[in-house]
């Protein structure tokens, strides 16, 4: 399949060479491609509790405070450390919700415990959004980019031969962000890395 990819590219790259240039210098453009899995650090989920809704279902739920004291009491008879979470009420007042209620923020590193709190719910309770932080598995960032350049050369080098010339110096590299562990994302394991490398074109 990679090598019917590069036939195209080859006849496009060919029709195109001479006007293709940087500085008055002849270049090729390739892409690099580096496959790397990401693995989450921590974990983070929005709940909301409506004191409205859980009426709405049959509840005898009163207050917000009484909503929350239950829905803190479950999470703690199945093992969820309550402290770490935070209390937003702004968040829930926000999208313009009716009727007394609150948002919760659950972090943690700990991911039986994450799914602990993900199985807990009381009339009036909305799962939010669930992010992660992440790190790259078994590679520094570092280590993705090389294979990435690499990948870029190999190609560089195939279509160049086939215009009976060489690759130069690299003139230009696009590419994006990797992940930063630090960043809250929507996780996704299997990731690549998709870089625009330009090279001088060299040769008769």
């Amino acid at each position: 399949m990679k090598n019917a990819i590069l036939f195209i590219f080859i006849l496009f790259a060919t029709s195109v060479s001479s006007q293709n240039t940087i500085g008055n210098k002849p270049s090729i453009l390739v892409y690099g491609i580096a496959p790397y899995t990401l693995e989450p650090t921590a974990y983070k989920v929005s709940v909301t509790l409506s004191v409205m809704d859980a009426q709405y279902s049959g509840s005898v739920y009163t207050s917000v405070n009484e909503m929350k004291d239950e829905f803190l009491r479950k999470l703690s008879e199945k093992g969820v450390n309550t402290t770490k979470i935070t209390e937003n009420e702004i968040d829930f007042i926000a999208p313009g919700r009716n009727g007394s209620g609150t948002s919760l923020i659950f972090i943690t590193t700990d991911k039986e415990e994450f799914k602990k709190f993900l199985t807990i719910t009381i009339p009036g309770y909305y799962l939010g959004n669930i992010q992660f932080k992440v790190k790259i598995k078994n590679k520094t960032s570092a280590d993705v980019y090389k294979e990435a350049l690499a990948d870029a050369k190999e190609n560089a080098e195939l279509l160049a031969q086939q215009m009976n010339k060489k690759i130069g110096t690299i003139l230009r590299v696009d590419s994006p962000s990797l992940p930063k562990e630090y960043q809250w994302s929507f996780f996704g394991q299997e990731e690549q890395l998709r870089i625009q490398v330009t090279y001088e074109l060299v040769g008769n």
